[in-house]
């Protein structure tokens, strides 16, 4: 670890790397399909320097498989240590496969949480007719789904319904758009 950098200060430095990862890779690629890009011929230009024949983009992803595996590989150790290593050493491998397990839940956690937000980000650009706060404001979503109503003559009109931690949104989607047909804040529905 760097000198004044503390063990979980590192570890959260490969969070935010594994976390922002997914996007990474795609600005990455967005760069490097543009013909004539400047940043497409200088990263083929030391691809082939190194006479590397894999992608950047898999190149990137090694550090986001390695550390989601220590935990594994410590835990083999440790296994395979028991009656090799005394009882002081068994003890500290056991303390950093118990680490290592914690960073791997803390990685899996941001990501998935990114993940979500990116998700509300998405539905607010695809949002018609809205004229409530950001989405992100009411909460993460805790269900979707679709909501079938009878039409006044015959055959069902489908609604997406969104329940988030403070809102039920009713939409309809139409050209890949949503159309808010109404929105109740949870508190209101007495339901808690």
């Amino acid at each position: 670890f760097p000198p004044n950098e503390t063990c979980a200060e590192s570890f959260n430095r490969y969070t935010e790397y594994c976390t922002n990862f997914p996007r990474s890779v795609s600005k990455l690629e967005g760069m490097l399909t543009r013909q004539g890009s400047p940043a497409a011929e200088f990263f083929k230009g030391c691809q082939r320097r190194v006479k590397h024949t894999l992608p950047l983009g898999s190149q990137l992803i090694k550090p986001v498989q390695r550390i989601l595996k220590y935990h594994l590989l410590m835990r083999e150790l440790v296994k395979n240590c028991k009656s090799t290593v005394s009882e002081e050493h068994l003890e500290t491998i056991q303390e950093a496969c118990e680490v290592m397990q914690g960073v791997a839940r803390h990685i899996n956690e941001m990501k998935r949480k990114n993940e979500k937000a990116l998700y509300i980000q998405e539905l607010q650009l695809r949002l018609v007719d809205w004229e409530g706060n950001e989405l992100s404001s009411y909460g993460e979503i805790l269900k979707e789904g679709v909501l079938r109503q009878p039409k006044k003559l015959f055959g069902f009109s489908d609604r997406k319904v969104y329940l988030f931690e403070k809102l039920l949104l009713v939409a309809k989607e139409r050209d890949n758009e949503l159309v808010v047909r109404s929105s109740y804040k949870v508190v209101d529905l007495g339901v808690s």
